[in-house]
Parts: structure tokens; sequence; C-alpha cells
């Protein structure tokens, strides 16, 4: 019988052979759906934010999704929350960069294999993580 990370590895592995250069977004909305997040992709129009999302959902029995829509004129009253938003980064300075620079932030987890460095992260946070150490595969 299949354990649930070759479940999830063949869920990815399906994924990217129907979409490609969205690893990022199909790695962020398996890790959502492990963790029961919330998730908002956001990115240019075309860029297959909306396939890779619903091929997801379709992949879960009785799943449901709830889209919207944002434009340049959506306002940030129209997103409620709590929500979940997966933004890549190039080193761990432009994380913390990015993870201080929005006003909404109230919580924050640092995923790391590394105790010590999730910690030196954390306090240069603003928002102070609920948690600070899971393993990735």
């Amino acid at each position: 019988m299949p354990t649930n990370n070759s479940k999830f590895l063949q869920l990815r592995k399906e994924i990217s052979s129907l979409v490609y250069e969205r690893t990022d977004e199909i790695n962020g909305l398996l890790l959502a759906l492990l963790t029961r997040e919330h998730v908002i992709l956001v990115g240019p129009p075309g860029t297959a934010k909306s396939l890779v999302i619903r091929l997801v959902r379709a992949s879960i029995d009785k799943a449901r999704l709830w889209e919207h829509l944002f434009t340049k004129f959506t306002m940030p009253e129209e997103v409620f929350g709590p929500v979940l938003c997966l933004q890549t980064f190039r080193s761990e300075a432009e994380a913390v960069a990015l993870a201080n620079s929005t006003e909404y932030g109230l919580a924050g987890t640092v995923w790391t294999s590394s105790r010590e460095r999730a910690e030196l992260v954390e306090l240069r946070l603003r928002s102070r993580p609920a948690s600070h150490e899971v393993k990735l595969a």
C-alpha cells in the first residue's frame, strides 16, 4: 500500500509533467495541503496559476475550491484570511526582507532543517513564528 509521502511525490510528478516551470507553485500548494493552510498564488496573467490549483484540487475527492481573480484594482479588504502566502526568494536576507515588507503579517513560520538557523532568522522577523523547525524531504 502506498504511503502518504509516496502519494504526494507521485502527485507532484504527475502535475509537473503537465505544467512546466511551476515547481515552486506545485510544491507550495502541496505543502499548504499538508498543513491545511490557504494559498494565494500571485503573478502575471497566463502563468498557469489557476491550472496548477485546479489540477491539485482535481486529485482530491470532495475537495472544495474558492477562487478570486485579483487585479491591480483589488483592495486588501477583499482578501480575508488566514492566508498563506508562498513566495520564492534567492537568499535568506531577501526572505527576511519579504516577510517584513507586509503590513498584514501577523504570524510566520520558518521552514528549515536547522534549528539554529531558524532561531537566527526568527530574531530578524517582525512577526514571531509560531513554529520554526520542519524537516522537508
